[in-house]
């Protein structure tokens, strides 16, 4: 019960960071593996991408996918999302909604969501189903220009080989919509994202940390993707993958295959295996 307990306040917290200036963290917060941060300093890449507004990054950890948010100082919740890989590559531009934990519409699938001036109602209640297996969802307010009577329908995005997807209760949104896609990112916006997210993001904290000393048996991750497997084989692939310049700890080695030791950004330890050609090789 009180681990229960724990994890409802944080995901409070971290709902409510959102909308007190006061309260934004420098170091990332994470709640169940869902990580978020505010980059309160403004940064020449923060400012050039988002034209001064505020910016938060999430991503989940172990997932090398980014949700870059500049975000509406106004009431119409018309953000614009910008969802990318570390390198700002495969990047998309969503010119709407609101980001929420997926942690909170499970300890709160009938809401109320917390909001600048009062709690508010969803449109329609989320679907269990579908926050478990989207990327990221992202709250639509309906109506958008209304202050008072409007409620939050929670939308579900999905990231598959550099497309996006939405899902609605109604069906999918089709992605000749502007209410909803924007143009696609400039190179210079792409350039500012991956500057964000090594600078804020979990990778480079990992990589950059010279408080740290890394063990003798440390390794970086020397291929664009290194999956992840669970057995020395193909048939033991996993979802989840490290990117260049992660750094493991190698624990073994079987012929094509090693065994390594990750920490997550969340501070949970992974066991899983690599391709050893994806590793760097030890000096």
């Amino acid at each position: 019960m009180a681990y229960k307990l724990y994890g409802l306040m944080l995901s409070f917290c971290l709902l409510a960071c959102e909308m007190v200036s006061a309260a934004e963290p420098t170091e990332p917060d994470c709640a169940n593996s869902e990580c978020v941060v505010f980059v309160n300093d403004k940064p020449s890449a923060a400012e050039a991408l988002c034209d001064g507004a505020a910016v938060t990054i999430r991503w989940t950890a172990g997932e090398n996918l980014f949700l870059t948010t500049c975000e509406d100082a106004g009431t119409e919740e018309q953000n614009t999302n910008f969802i990318s890989d570390a390198a700002g590559s495969h990047a998309s531009k969503l010119i709407y909604g609101r980001p929420i934990l997926k942690q909170f519409l499970r300890q709160h699938p009938v809401g109320p969501v917390p909001d600048k001036f009062a709690p508010r109602p969803y449109c329609t209640p989320p679907s269990l189903q579908q926050v478990s297996s989207c990327a990221f969802v992202l709250l639509d307010k309906l109506p958008e220009n209304t202050d008072n009577d409007y409620c939050f329908e929670p939308t579900y995005v999905r990231y598959n080989k550099g497309q996006i997807t939405i899902d609605t209760a109604k069906g999918p949104i089709a992605a000749s919509d502007k209410n909803y896609f924007g143009t696609p990112p400039t190179t210079q916006q792409q350039s500012n994202l991956a500057a964000l997210i090594h600078q804020y993001g979990p990778m480079s904290r990992q990589s950059n940390n010279e408080d740290s000393p890394q063990p003798e048996n440390a390794r970086q991750i020397a291929a664009e993707k290194a999956y992840l497997y669970g057995t020395p084989d193909e048939s033991g692939k996993k979802r989840g993958y490290l990117i260049r310049g992660d750094t493991a700890v190698v624990l073994k080695e079987v012929g094509e295959w090693t065994q390594i030791r990750y920490r997550q950004a969340n501070g949970n330890e992974i066991v899983r295996w690599v391709r050893s050609a994806d590793l760097l090789r030890a000096p």
